[in-house]
């Protein structure tokens, strides 16, 4: 049998089918042998909607030609390239491309001589993905640890978080960039594509609820936020999901809605302590999960006080809780207690409670469900200091910390606290009396008290507010307290560290704004004309009588310069009004508007100072209304008041 030999394969046919961007390549060298450009000998279709090039045009010429800004990217490309044909060798890299300002990861190797071959893949859209998602993970609550990963497309994953790898049970570079199909069960897929296909469909944020398996077999409800990213023709891009475990506030919920029906067999398999009080404090209803947590038998809870099972220090936390008339005004009531096991271990225990309404719309009992959080505080109490510095440090830049121990009135300020004071590390004394002759007068009373409910153990709760303080210069400013008190197991001591945050220029502007917005509220109500504008003569507010007189839609005005609208007759008065704006804190004057037919309007103005900034205006027309004119020195001590 004659052996038929193989028919030659169509190269340009397989490099069209090929998915990455494929270019043969001829580098070129000066007269020292340095590579200083490169030339295209073949490229595929994929190469050219890449970089947006015609084939014909390139073939034979050299890259600099076409990219002309290639030699000031800050990675060399030509020099690597001819590393690699020198070397003969074949490497892979991730790689921004100044030229078209687009992420690749290109693999490179050498044929033979001088040439060599570039597969250029595009990353980018994985690259914008993962900053997305960092921005999405820093926005949110530090208090909550939420799932976050991005969707490609409907049933492919981009970058994912640790939190949402563990739920799935998997490493995440064994998500990441994969296919839903190969990473989850089918019950998970269903409800994942379901809500991708809703918002890479309708390009709009889309919330979604579901009761999932965990890898770890827990039985938790998720609430699913997707977030659409568009590109610039309004095209979904990629998708931002998080999402955050409601377990316990949809038990919660369930609960006190429905004692009994479709959920009953959840919450007699739930992690949480469930019980039913009666209006004295007596346990009436308690869910297995008492046996399995704290090892108590259900007929040894039943008919007893709650109090029975909880720490002593805490007696007073459940019995401040213990309120009626809130029950009865439908408030579900949140704390953290400390029980106690069989064996005489402490677990801690988040609380909700919320009174139960018989159709007589009277208090009957109060449902609770305690959530075990012994975990949780432990590491919060281990990792204090970092949270805390995390938490301010996504508010302010300008803070300092200090640590304060009550037993021995002894408080330690770090050199940035010293620093907001006005002082030198060395010269603040050490002593919370010396700290508190430093606030201002007015606040001492308020920090005094948030002082003391903060190193009560039996409160320990993280505190945050705002006072003034007195600089060493005198200044006074503004300043905000973060902190929180804990027991330190090692020194047997309680513990309370806290930061300092310089809040006062942004003070300035919250006392700026509502100025403004108490002059905008005035004008709005004035019998009179009135506008706001700023130092350049920019108007961005104005009243109902101002649109009257001149005729102009409101949204027409504001936007609008007071020179735009002057005659010619009061243009060089009004640019010199305007050009000593800055120096002026109250002004009259005569000028002469045009409406919006043109017609002249004779105006008497005056205008006064309100902020660094802004200015208000009276505007009387005393063409046609002059009793406006004996009305305006009332309006004038009105508006000084305010």
């Amino acid at each position: 049998m004659s052996q038929k030999h193989p028919r030659k394969l169509d190269t340009s046919y397989i490099l069209s089918k090929i998915s990455d961007g494929y270019a043969y390549n001829k580098l070129i060298y000066d007269e020292l042998g340095n590579p200083i450009d490169y030339e295209f000998i073949e490229v595929n279709s994929k190469f050219e909607e890449m970089f947006g090039l015609q084939k014909e045009a390139i073939i034979g010429n050299r890259a600099s030609h076409y990219f002309s800004n290639i030699r000031d990217d800050d990675f060399d490309w030509i020099e690597y390239f001819g590393l690699i044909v020198s070397q003969g060798a074949e490497r892979s890299i991730e790689q921004h491309f100044k030229p078209l300002n687009e992420w690749y990861q290109v693999t490179v190797f050498s044929t033979e001589g001088d040439y060599f071959v570039t597969l250029f893949s595009e990353i980018g859209k994985h690259y914008r993905a993962t900053d997305q998602l960092r921005e999405h993970s820093r926005i949110l609550s530090h208090n909550v640890e939420p799932q976050l990963w991005v969707m490609i497309d409907v049933d492919t994953y981009g970058t994912v978080n640790e939190a949402h790898a563990e739920f799935i049970g998997l490493d995440q570079k064994d998500i990441e960039f994969h296919k839903m199909n190969h990473v989850l069960c089918d019950e998970m897929l269903e409800v994942f594509v379901e809500g991708n296909k809703k918002v890479f469909e309708s390009g709009t944020q889309i919330e979604t609820r579901n009761w999932l398996i965990s890898a770890f077999e827990d039985i938790v409800y998720l609430s699913i936020l997707r977030t659409p990213v568009l590109d610039t023709s309004g095209n979904v891009e990629h998708v931002l999901c998080s999402a955050v475990d409601i377990t316990e506030l949809k038990i919660s919920e369930d609960l006190l809605k429905k004692s009994e029906g479709k959920y009953r067999n959840l919450l007699f398999h739930a992690n949480d302590l469930l019980y039913s009080l009666d209006l004295s404090g007596i346990v009436i209803f308690a869910s297995p999960a008492w046996t399995k947590l704290l090892g108590y038998e259900i007929a040894n809870v039943i008919h007893r006080p709650l109090k029975d099972f909880v720490h002593t220090d805490d007696h007073c936390i459940l019995l401040d809780h213990l309120d009626l008339d809130s029950m009865k005004c439908n408030e579900i009531k949140e704390f953290d207690i400390r029980f106690i096991t069989t064996d005489g271990s402490i677990k801690w225990f988040n609380i909700k409670e919320k009174g139960v309404i018989n159709e007589h719309g009277n208090l009957i009992s109060i449902t609770g469900v305690a959530s075990e959080i012994t975990k949780r505080v432990r590491i919060e109490r281990e990792l204090l200091d970092s949270k805390l510095k995390l938490n301010i440090a996504q508010n302010a830049a300008r803070l300092g910390e200090w640590e304060y121990d009550p037993s021995t009135d002894e408080l330690v300020w770090s050199r940035e606290c010293a620093e907001i004071f006005g002082l030198n590390e060395k010269e603040f004394e050490g002593t919370f009396s010396d700290f508190i002759k430093r606030v201002h007068p007015d606040d001492r009373d308020t920090v005094i008290r948030h002082s003391r409910d903060l190193i009560d153990i039996n409160k320990c709760y993280p505190l945050e507010y705002e006072h003034r303080i007195i600089r060493n210069c005198g200044e006074t400013i503004w300043v905000r307290e973060v902190a929180n008190t804990f027991y330190d197991d090692k020194s047997k001591k309680l513990k309370t560290i806290g930061y300092i945050i310089d809040i006062n220029e942004q003070k300035k502007l919250e006392i700026e704004f509502e100025i403004i917005e108490k002059k905008v509220n005035y004008m709005k109500k004035a019998p009179i004309g009135m506008f706001i504008s700023k130092v350049d003569g920019e108007i961005i507010e104005v009243n109902d009588i101002f649109v009257q007189i001149l005729g102009y839609e409101h949204d027409v005005l504001v936007g609008m310069n007071i020179l735009d609208l002057l005659a010619p007759e009061s243009l060089d008065k009004g640019r010199e009004l305007i050009k000593g704006l800055e120096t002026i804190k109250s002004h009259e004057d005569k000028l002469i508007f045009l409406d919006i037919n043109g017609n002249m309007l004779y105006i008497h103005t005056s205008l006064v100072n309100v902020s660094d900034s802004h200015y208000l205006w009276l505007f009387i027309d005393y063409s046609k209304y002059k009793k406006y004119l004996t009305d305006l020195e009332g309006h004038k001590e009105e508006i000084s008041t305010i």
